[in-house]
């Protein structure tokens, strides 16, 4: 019967296991590791009980009602390994192929353009005479005006 897996040594194998895991980790990792191994065993508990007062009780639907709770702990187990415990390598998801980012010293021609522009300025910079210089040069054709321009430059979007 499905009770069995209650007195099952791999149970107890699977928490001698689950603490050795625990002992090399930091303490915050592990304290967020206990608590849920304190949650899977209350959860765990609180079955057993339901189990065993079904056991005792002598109603004509005991039967079932055991033969649920013991399905309910077996699947709850098995869902908390594979969530919490599960070292498998095998990820069923591929990751995605990083692209190699351009070097940090490349600047777009519009940047180029405007980090230029501040460069020569004197006094206050002056967005629209910027704007309007590189529309001349057929520059900034993603902006439609100089607070577009001002705002991708300041978010680093250039």
């Amino acid at each position: 019967m499905a009770c069995a897996t209650l007195e099952n040594p791999k149970s107890i194998k699977m928490l001698y296991r689950v603490s050795r895991v625990l002992m090399p980790i930091d303490k915050d990792t592990r304290d967020a590791m206990m608590c849920k191994m304190e949650s899977f065993c209350d959860a765990t508990i609180r079955q057993a009980i339901k189990i065993t007062n079904c056991v005792h009780d002598n109603s004509p639907d005991a039967k079932r009602r055991l033969d649920a709770y013991c399905d309910d702990l077996i699947q709850f187990s098995r869902t908390f390994k594979r969530r919490y415990l599960s070292n498998d390598t095998s990820n069923p998801v591929t990751p995605m192929r990083m692209t190699p980012s351009p070097p940090p010293s490349t600047h777009s021609p519009d940047l180029e353009f405007v980090l230029e522009s501040r460069n020569k300025s004197t006094g206050r910079f002056s967005w629209v005479r910027c704007y309007e210089a590189g529309k001349k040069q057929n520059l900034f054709s993603r902006y439609t005006s100089h607070l577009y321009l001002k705002e991708a430059f300041t978010k680093k979007n250039l």
